[in-house]
Protein backbone atom coordinates (compact mmCIF):
# COMPACT_ATOMS: atom_id res chain seq x y z
CA UNK A 1 0.00 0.00 0.00
CA UNK A 2 1.28 3.55 -1.07
CA UNK A 3 1.85 5.64 1.88
CA UNK A 4 -0.37 8.27 0.72
CA UNK A 5 -3.08 6.05 0.37
CA UNK A 6 -5.71 5.14 2.84
CA UNK A 7 -8.41 2.26 3.95
CA UNK A 8 -11.74 2.78 3.63
CA UNK A 9 -13.14 3.60 6.67
CA UNK A 10 -15.16 0.65 7.05
CA UNK A 11 -12.25 -1.71 7.00
CA UNK A 12 -10.08 0.67 9.50
CA UNK A 13 -13.40 0.59 11.50
CA UNK A 14 -13.69 -3.37 11.38
CA UNK A 15 -9.58 -3.34 12.16
CA UNK A 16 -10.17 -0.90 14.99
CA UNK A 17 -12.54 -3.31 16.81
CA UNK A 18 -9.65 -6.08 16.47
CA UNK A 19 -6.82 -3.42 17.64
CA UNK A 20 -6.80 -4.29 21.13
CA UNK A 21 -2.74 -5.52 21.71
CA UNK A 22 -0.52 -8.15 23.07
CA UNK A 23 -0.39 -12.21 24.37
CA UNK A 24 2.44 -12.96 26.83
CA UNK A 25 4.99 -15.42 26.43
CA UNK A 26 6.89 -17.21 28.46
CA UNK A 27 10.32 -15.42 27.74
CA UNK A 28 11.62 -12.79 30.06
CA UNK A 29 13.42 -9.45 28.82
CA UNK A 30 16.61 -8.78 29.69
CA UNK A 31 17.15 -5.01 28.92
CA UNK A 32 19.36 -2.62 29.52
CA UNK A 33 18.36 0.36 31.35
CA UNK A 34 19.33 3.61 31.12
CA UNK A 35 19.02 6.87 32.87
CA UNK A 36 16.26 9.08 31.11
CA UNK A 37 16.93 11.30 28.75
CA UNK A 38 16.03 12.88 25.16
CA UNK A 39 16.80 9.55 22.75
CA UNK A 40 19.61 10.11 21.00
CA UNK A 41 21.54 7.23 19.08
CA UNK A 42 22.62 5.57 22.53
CA UNK A 43 19.55 5.80 24.35
CA UNK A 44 11.10 4.68 19.09
CA UNK A 45 -3.38 -1.56 17.46
CA UNK A 46 -4.82 -2.66 18.55
CA UNK A 47 -8.50 -2.89 19.76
CA UNK A 48 -9.95 -0.10 19.71
CA UNK A 49 -12.08 -0.73 22.77
CA UNK A 50 -15.20 -2.61 21.83
CA UNK A 51 -16.65 -1.73 25.68
CA UNK A 52 -16.73 1.93 24.96
CA UNK A 53 -18.49 2.89 20.66
CA UNK A 54 -19.92 -0.30 22.58
CA UNK A 55 -16.96 2.03 20.74
CA UNK A 56 -11.52 1.59 19.46
CA UNK A 57 -14.30 5.07 19.94
CA UNK A 58 -14.25 6.57 23.94
CA UNK A 59 -18.13 6.27 24.66
CA UNK A 60 -19.08 3.66 22.05
CA UNK A 61 -16.74 0.85 20.09
CA UNK A 62 -18.65 -1.66 17.72
CA UNK A 63 -17.18 -5.24 18.29
CA UNK A 64 -16.30 -6.44 14.67
CA UNK A 65 -16.77 -9.87 13.64
CA UNK A 66 -14.35 -10.12 11.06
CA UNK A 67 -11.27 -12.53 12.10
CA UNK A 68 -12.33 -11.43 15.78
CA UNK A 69 -13.00 -15.53 16.41
CA UNK A 70 -9.65 -16.19 15.77
CA UNK A 71 -7.38 -16.95 18.17
CA UNK A 72 -3.37 -14.83 17.57
CA UNK A 73 -0.60 -14.66 20.10
CA UNK A 74 2.92 -13.62 20.02
CA UNK A 75 4.89 -17.24 19.92
CA UNK A 76 4.18 -20.99 18.69
CA UNK A 77 1.59 -21.42 15.48
CA UNK A 78 -0.38 -18.60 16.31
CA UNK A 79 2.77 -16.00 16.78
CA UNK A 80 3.36 -13.19 14.46
CA UNK A 81 5.22 -15.12 11.31
CA UNK A 82 2.23 -17.22 11.20
CA UNK A 83 -0.47 -14.51 11.66
CA UNK A 84 -0.93 -13.71 7.95
CA UNK A 85 -1.88 -17.42 7.53
CA UNK A 86 -4.51 -17.75 10.57
CA UNK A 87 -7.64 -16.11 9.07
CA UNK A 88 -8.10 -14.31 5.41
CA UNK A 89 -8.57 -10.72 7.28
CA UNK A 90 -5.24 -10.97 8.54
CA UNK A 91 -3.70 -10.88 4.76
CA UNK A 92 -1.87 -8.08 5.37
CA UNK A 93 0.19 -9.37 8.11
CA UNK A 94 2.28 -11.59 5.52
CA UNK A 95 1.82 -9.76 2.14
CA UNK A 96 1.47 -5.56 3.48
CA UNK A 97 3.94 -3.32 1.94
CA UNK A 98 4.15 -0.53 4.93
CA UNK A 99 3.64 -2.63 7.94
CA UNK A 100 4.53 -1.62 11.48
CA UNK A 101 6.64 -1.28 14.13
CA UNK A 102 9.99 -0.30 11.76
CA UNK A 103 13.24 0.76 12.86
CA UNK A 104 13.58 4.62 12.92
CA UNK A 105 16.83 5.74 12.09
CA UNK A 106 18.10 8.26 14.98
CA UNK A 107 18.51 11.95 13.47
CA UNK A 108 18.24 15.04 14.38
CA UNK A 109 14.86 17.02 13.79
CA UNK A 110 15.89 18.83 10.31
CA UNK A 111 12.41 20.41 9.44
CA UNK A 112 9.34 21.51 11.75
CA UNK A 113 5.71 19.90 12.24
CA UNK A 114 4.57 20.68 14.86
CA UNK A 115 2.49 18.38 17.07
CA UNK A 116 -0.71 19.28 19.39
CA UNK A 117 -1.45 16.77 22.09
CA UNK A 118 -4.16 18.26 23.89
CA UNK A 119 -5.19 16.02 26.39
CA UNK A 120 -8.04 15.29 29.13
CA UNK A 121 -8.38 13.70 32.24
CA UNK A 122 -10.49 10.75 32.07
CA UNK A 123 -12.25 8.44 34.13
CA UNK A 124 -9.54 5.42 35.05
CA UNK A 125 -11.22 2.27 33.58
CA UNK A 126 -8.79 -0.69 32.87
CA UNK A 127 -9.21 -3.77 31.29
CA UNK A 128 -6.46 -6.89 30.46
CA UNK A 129 -7.64 -7.63 27.26
CA UNK A 130 -5.80 -11.17 26.79
CA UNK A 131 -2.81 -9.39 24.75
CA UNK A 132 -2.27 -5.78 26.92
CA UNK A 133 -2.90 -3.68 29.39
CA UNK A 134 -5.44 -1.10 28.34
CA UNK A 135 -6.76 2.46 29.23
CA UNK A 136 -10.17 3.19 27.52
CA UNK A 137 -10.17 6.83 27.57
CA UNK A 138 -13.89 9.09 27.33
CA UNK A 139 -14.53 11.84 24.68
CA UNK A 140 -12.03 15.32 24.37
CA UNK A 141 -8.58 14.38 23.89
CA UNK A 142 -7.48 14.99 20.80
CA UNK A 143 -4.09 14.50 18.47
CA UNK A 144 -3.47 17.04 15.80
CA UNK A 145 -0.91 16.43 13.86
CA UNK A 146 -0.07 17.28 9.77
CA UNK A 147 -3.10 18.95 9.38
CA UNK A 148 -5.44 16.19 10.81
CA UNK A 149 -7.43 16.07 13.78
CA UNK A 150 -8.19 12.48 16.22
CA UNK A 151 -9.62 12.04 19.03
CA UNK A 152 -7.59 9.33 21.54
CA UNK A 153 -9.70 6.36 22.04
CA UNK A 154 -7.21 4.47 24.19
CA UNK A 155 -3.66 3.43 25.36
CA UNK A 156 -1.81 0.18 25.47
CA UNK A 157 1.91 -1.38 26.47
CA UNK A 158 3.97 -3.29 24.91
CA UNK A 159 7.41 -5.01 26.18
CA UNK A 160 10.15 -4.96 24.69
CA UNK A 161 9.20 -1.92 22.61
CA UNK A 162 7.84 -2.50 19.08
CA UNK A 163 9.61 0.15 17.33
CA UNK A 164 13.15 0.17 17.20
CA UNK A 165 16.27 3.24 17.08
CA UNK A 166 18.48 2.73 14.76
CA UNK A 167 18.65 -1.12 16.08
CA UNK A 168 18.27 -0.67 19.62
CA UNK A 169 14.85 -1.89 21.51
CA UNK A 170 13.91 -0.24 24.55
CA UNK A 171 12.14 -2.43 27.82
CA UNK A 172 8.33 -1.08 26.65
CA UNK A 173 6.85 1.43 24.74
CA UNK A 174 3.47 2.92 25.01
CA UNK A 175 0.61 3.60 21.96
CA UNK A 176 -1.81 5.90 22.16
CA UNK A 177 -4.71 4.87 19.87
CA UNK A 178 -6.49 7.51 17.59
CA UNK A 179 -8.84 8.02 15.28
CA UNK A 180 -10.34 10.93 13.38
CA UNK A 181 -14.33 11.35 12.18
CA UNK A 182 -13.71 9.83 8.74
CA UNK A 183 -12.69 6.99 10.55
CA UNK A 184 -8.68 7.43 9.71
CA UNK A 185 -6.27 6.11 12.51
CA UNK A 186 -3.45 7.48 14.60
CA UNK A 187 -1.09 5.85 16.73
CA UNK A 188 1.26 8.01 19.07
CA UNK A 189 3.88 6.34 20.40
CA UNK A 190 6.43 6.88 23.33
CA UNK A 191 9.52 4.65 23.85
CA UNK A 192 10.15 3.54 27.77
CA UNK A 193 12.69 3.19 29.90
CA UNK A 194 14.09 2.38 33.54
CA UNK A 195 15.24 4.94 35.76
CA UNK A 196 15.77 5.43 39.33
CA UNK A 197 12.18 6.16 40.92
CA UNK A 198 8.26 5.94 39.73
CA UNK A 199 6.67 7.51 36.97
CA UNK A 200 3.41 9.13 38.41
CA UNK A 201 2.04 8.01 35.00
CA UNK A 202 2.20 4.75 35.36
CA UNK A 203 1.81 4.80 38.92
CA UNK A 204 -1.77 5.60 38.18
CA UNK A 205 -2.86 2.72 35.99
CA UNK A 206 -0.33 0.04 37.91
CA UNK A 207 -2.21 0.59 40.88
CA UNK A 208 -5.52 -1.12 39.88
CA UNK A 209 -4.04 -3.65 37.19
CA UNK A 210 -6.84 -6.20 36.86
CA UNK A 211 -6.89 -9.66 38.36
CA UNK A 212 -8.92 -11.14 35.59
CA UNK A 213 -8.99 -10.64 31.56
CA UNK A 214 -11.39 -9.10 29.22
CA UNK A 215 -12.94 -7.52 31.67
CA UNK A 216 -13.04 -3.99 31.94
CA UNK A 217 -12.61 -1.96 35.06
CA UNK A 218 -13.60 1.16 36.39
CA UNK A 219 -11.86 2.32 39.12
CA UNK A 220 -14.59 4.09 41.74
CA UNK A 221 -13.60 7.71 42.52
CA UNK A 222 -10.28 7.74 40.36
CA UNK A 223 -9.20 9.51 37.08
CA UNK A 224 -6.32 9.22 34.54
CA UNK A 225 -4.14 12.02 34.07
CA UNK A 226 -3.03 11.53 30.49
CA UNK A 227 -0.89 14.38 30.01
CA UNK A 228 1.63 13.21 32.36
CA UNK A 229 2.99 10.69 29.50
CA UNK A 230 3.78 13.71 27.74
CA UNK A 231 7.13 15.16 27.47
CA UNK A 232 7.81 18.29 27.16
CA UNK A 233 9.83 18.19 23.93
CA UNK A 234 7.71 16.84 21.46
CA UNK A 235 9.87 15.99 18.52
CA UNK A 236 8.90 13.05 16.65
CA UNK A 237 9.01 10.73 13.77
CA UNK A 238 6.04 9.96 11.61
CA UNK A 239 6.03 7.59 9.05
CA UNK A 240 2.79 5.53 7.68
CA UNK A 241 2.36 1.95 8.74
CA UNK A 242 -0.28 -0.24 9.96
CA UNK A 243 -1.62 -1.56 13.27
CA UNK A 244 0.59 -3.99 15.04
CA UNK A 245 -1.78 -6.48 15.62
CA UNK A 246 -3.81 -8.96 13.13
CA UNK A 247 -5.38 -7.94 11.09
CA UNK A 248 -1.94 -5.39 10.19
CA UNK A 249 -4.31 -3.20 8.26
CA UNK A 250 -2.41 -0.12 7.06
CA UNK A 251 -2.99 3.50 6.38
CA UNK A 252 -2.11 4.08 10.15
CA UNK A 253 -0.24 7.61 10.97
CA UNK A 254 2.46 6.63 12.72
CA UNK A 255 4.22 9.27 15.05
CA UNK A 256 6.59 8.01 17.71
CA UNK A 257 7.75 10.69 20.30
CA UNK A 258 11.13 11.26 20.43
CA UNK A 259 11.67 11.59 24.53
CA UNK A 260 11.59 8.20 26.30
CA UNK A 261 9.35 7.70 29.05
CA UNK A 262 11.27 6.81 32.38
CA UNK A 263 10.02 4.37 34.68
CA UNK A 264 11.09 2.70 37.72
CA UNK A 265 12.33 -1.17 37.98
CA UNK A 266 9.83 -2.24 39.87
CA UNK A 267 6.86 -0.89 37.40
CA UNK A 268 8.63 -3.02 34.59
CA UNK A 269 8.77 -5.87 36.58
CA UNK A 270 5.05 -5.34 37.84
CA UNK A 271 4.11 -5.37 33.57
CA UNK A 272 6.52 -7.98 32.91
CA UNK A 273 5.19 -10.51 35.34
CA UNK A 274 1.56 -10.35 33.35
CA UNK A 275 3.09 -9.92 29.60
CA UNK A 276 6.82 -10.57 29.03
CA UNK A 277 6.90 -10.29 25.40
CA UNK A 278 3.86 -8.98 23.89
CA UNK A 279 5.51 -7.03 21.03
CA UNK A 280 5.25 -7.75 17.20
CA UNK A 281 9.02 -8.11 15.29
CA UNK A 282 9.99 -4.93 13.16
CA UNK A 283 9.13 -4.94 9.60
CA UNK A 284 10.51 -4.16 6.55
CA UNK A 285 10.43 -0.26 5.90
CA UNK A 286 10.71 -0.98 1.68
CA UNK A 287 10.41 2.30 0.27
CA UNK A 288 9.49 4.55 2.94
CA UNK A 289 11.33 7.35 4.31
CA UNK A 290 9.92 7.98 7.58
CA UNK A 291 10.21 12.13 8.83
CA UNK A 292 11.74 13.66 12.22
CA UNK A 293 10.17 16.68 12.83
Amino acid sequence: MNPSQVPHPIVLALAFSLLLGGCASTNKMNSTLPEEKKMSQDSTSQKLSSDQDKSHAPGSHTEATAGSHVEWSYNGLTGPNLWGDLDPSFQACKTGDNQSPIDLKWARPNQQRPIEINYKTSPLKVIDNGHTIQVNVDPGSVLKVNGNEYELLQLHFHAQSEHTLSGKHYPMEVHFVHKSHDGKAAVLGRMIEVGDKPHPFIKQIWEHLPSEKNKEMTIAGQTINLDLAIPKIKTYYNYSGSLTTPPCTEGVDWNVLNTPMKISHEQLAAFRSIYSNNSRPVQQINNRKPANF
